[in-house]
């Protein structure tokens, strides 16, 4: 997945019709894609203010956990859920934070969130 709609990537190094499967994403209210494979962390957020009443997709894609032939630190992605249940109704927090190798310890790098699906 692309950090942008309309973004289109060759076969085999990337999604083809990343347009398409965002657009399905969104039409069915999905708030977070997670991904790897590119060894890169990175957070995106897309909407498209024409369509899908300006719902938010959130992107969040994980360093690599054990590679040496990266450049960056390795790391993966913890995702938090918070579920709030007031008066009959349940809402939802999702925070994203990027945890990072440097020497021996595991280090927060970024975070993403929190956030309410949509919003």
């Amino acid at each position: 997945m692309s950090p942008l709609p309309s973004t289109e990537l060759a076969r085999f190094g990337g999604l083809i019709n990343a347009g398409e499967v965002k657009d399905a994403l969104a039409h069915k209210e999905f708030c977070l894609v997670l991904h790897g494979h590119s060894h890169t962390g990175w957070f995106g957020k897309e909407q498209w203010p024409e369509r899908h009443e300006d719902w938010t997709i959130r992107i969040a894609a994980a360093p690599s956990l054990s590679s040496r032939e990266v450049q960056e630190h390795n790391g993966y992605n913890e995702i938090e859920i918070a579920r709030d249940g007031v008066g009959g109704e349940v809402g939802y927090q999702i925070h994203v934070r990027r945890m990072v190798r440097e020497g021996a310890t595991w280090t927060r790098r970024a975070s993403m969130g929190p956030f309410a699906p949509g919003k």
